[in-house]
């Protein structure tokens, strides 16, 4: 699995190519995330069109960020979510944790305008 980070003004968008399953994939996310937190970024947008697998492992690295967002008093939304994904959190009925965006417009254009004030280094 690859990650990529985009920085759009204080919001951090992570680009997620490949496989999100048991076997450590699912912990780089975790740890990128973490690490993110960490240094002060806050507000973190998962772009997860080019995910090509999931399992349930997966489905909990989701909501892992997702609790890990709350700790650090942040948050987390998910964009461009393939249908294998979406049918996931519709099952286990936690699509109702997170905020779902299918265009990247519409995602950003939900945070507060005071998202945007943050003084983070990287």
């Amino acid at each position: 699995m690859a990650i990529r980070k985009r920085y759009l003004g204080s919001i951090v968008c992570l680009d997620v190519d490949g496989r999100l399953v048991m076997g450590g994939q699912d912990g780089a996310l975790r740890d990128e995330v973490n690490r993110l937190f960490l240094k002060g970024h806050r507000h973190i947008l998962l772009n997860l069109r080019d995910v090509s697998q999931v399992d349930t492992s997966g489905i909990a690295a989701l909501t892992a960020v997702r609790a890990a967002a709350e700790g650090y008093g942040g948050t987390i939304k998910l964009l461009n979510l393939p249908r294998r994904i979406y049918d996931l959190l519709v099952i286990t009925k936690l699509i109702t944790a997170f905020e779902v965006f299918d265009s990247e417009v519409d995602a950003l254009g939900s945070y507060s305008p005071n998202a945007g004030v943050q003084d983070v280094t990287d």
